[in-house]
């Protein structure tokens, strides 16, 4: 509304930094031409090669601003969304249109009674959509499933069984049509405990390891909510688990007075308690070991002074890449490759690798010809 273009292009290109591998586009508020602000948006972010090097979700709940989008688009992208609640000759009018120019196609279940919240709600309009398609000659590799993430812990029971619904749902979805991706707006599961960051970044890092397991390939989910399963407090994560797995009323009791003396979270969220402990570990840590722990860990506040510390305590920038460098690297691939880090936290690993390499590129050339590395 107040045309500040240039801002949400900086959001845009700071969410590809992070490690977004697609970037969702909505311009839909009832004070703004939808289609106008959907074009003049994505011709300024389709000329900057920042934000342009990943596929564009065109998100609208109006088909002329979707179709508006796709009319720009130079290669893939994908509609979000489509769904049944207009009729099957909607949905497949529209489905139609999007194949036409190119794109793949994100699937709400919703049908024309409305939003599918049970398990066989979910998996009953999921049968009948995508059979549609399939009939109609639509590639379901080229379609996304999204089986409506809604909000636990409201303090109506039955909301409890949502997530274990929703992931029973992506199971059968996933065996029975395989080819299908399948997607969760993951801020809608904690929207009953906005406002304490805590609760919600576990919540979320719980939903995306079960619901990846049985299938889930995609999700939508803010930076400041996104934390790996396995850096979760042991206790945290056994009361968002009875939550979530187990649709446990007392688990929102646990959860909104828990307080984990190890949790990398802590409850107040403002950061400030979180931070005071980790300042107070590092001082006791020598600079290889916070070294090791900014690459695990994907901080880069102070590691060119950890790493100019080791060059005036005589180490070589050999030395420092094959040991400390290559040591956090080589834990972080591990992580990696075990589930227990993202591609968004692996991203920022490297930058870390990046700043210290920065330091040490001016010595690296002695070292190789024996210079000593000062």
């Amino acid at each position: 509304m107040e045309e500040r273009f240039d801002d949400a292009l900086a959001m845009a290109r700071a969410a590809v930094e992070e490690g977004a591998e697609l970037l969702d586009i909505c311009m839909d508020d009832g004070l703004i031409d939808g289609v106008a602000a959907m074009t003049r948006f994505l011709r300024l972010a389709l000329a900057d090669p920042a934000i342009a090097r990943v596929p564009f979700v065109l998100d609208s709940s109006n088909w002329d601003v979707l179709e508006a989008g796709l009319k720009l688009m130079p290669g893939k992208c994908v509609v979000n969304s489509i769904s049944l609640k207009e009729g099957e000759a909607a949905f497949l009018a529209h489905a139609r249109l999007a194949r036409r120019y190119g794109a793949c196609l994100m699937m709400m279940l919703f049908d024309e009674t409305g939003q599918a919240a049970s398990y066989k709600q979910k998996i009953a309009v999921a049968e009948r959509a995508l059979s549609l398609l399939n009939d109609d000659g639509f590639p379901l590799n080229e379609v996304i499933v999204d089986p409506n993430v809604l909000a636990v812990g409201t303090g109506i029971a039955e909301h409890n069984e949502y997530a274990r619904d929703f992931i029973e749902a992506v199971r059968w979805i996933k065996a029975r049509f395989p080819l299908v991706s399948m997607s969760a707006g993951v801020e809608n599961l904690s929207f009953a405990f906005r406002g304490n960051d805590t609760i919600r970044t576990a919540l979320h890092a719980v939903f995306l390891h079960h619901a990846g397991a049985v299938g889930l390939t995609l999700a939508f989910s803010a930076r400041k909510t996104f934390e790996s399963y396995a850096r979760l407090d042991a206790g945290l994560k056994e009361a968002a688990e009875n939550l979530l797995l187990r649709a446990d009323e007392a688990a929102v009791e646990t959860l909104i007075n828990f307080r984990g003396s190890e949790s990398p979270l802590n409850k107040n969220n403002d950061g400030a308690s979180a931070k005071a402990a980790a300042e107070a570990a590092a001082e006791i840590l020598s600079p290889v070991e916070r070294i090791i722990r900014a690459m695990t860990g994907g901080n880069d506040a102070g590691v060119e002074d950890d790493v100019r510390a080791l060059l005036s305590g005589g180490k070589t920038a050999l030395e420092i890449v094959e040991g400390p460098l290559l040591e956090g690297m080589r834990e972080v691939g591990e992580r990696f490759a075990d589930g227990r880090m993202f591609l968004p936290q692996v991203l920022r690993s490297a930058r870390v690798m990046k700043k210290a390499v920065a330091v040490l590129e001016p010595f690296l050339d002695d070292d190789r010809g024996g210079g000593g590395g000062k």
